[in-house]
């Protein structure tokens, strides 16, 4: 007979890893290409949206949902805000600020309309 060779069994526990990747997938909404949805109709408003945008999984597959928040009347358009607060088209440019000035002289404070028109003017030239 023979007699068992083999080395003996490690003290300590033998760690290892497993190899699992974690698989994240990223959904992203681009209306740039013209398809048959209708998100691409629903514009920006950060300050009176009447939608909110909800998203709901259906068989493992996310949907974005727009619910109302407000009554929408015949022909108003359909809102909601798109969350960033960057988007250019929310800037004030000079020629808005110096019109949004003129409209808020109508009650003859005159002060307040002239240094509501040189702080954007400072803004956005210093």
């Amino acid at each position: 007979m023979r007699r068992n060779t083999s080395p003996a069994p490690p003290t300590r526990p033998i760690h290892w890893k497993p190899n699992i990747k974690k698989v994240t997938k990223f959904c992203s909404i681009d209306a740039d290409h013209e398809d048959e949805t209708l998100g691409r109709l629903v514009n920006d408003d950060h300050l009176h949206p009447n939608c909110t945008v909800n998203k709901i999984v259906v068989q493992r597959k996310p949907h974005l949902c727009l619910f109302a928040i407000r009554d929408i009347f015949f022909g108003e358009e359909i809102t909601f805000d798109y969350g960033a607060c960057d988007w250019p088209w929310r800037k004030l440019s000079l020629k808005d600020a110096h019109m949004t000035a003129e409209e808020n002289c109508s009650d003859n404070s005159l002060m307040r309309c002239v240094y509501y028109y040189y702080y954007y003017y400072y803004y956005y030239y210093y």
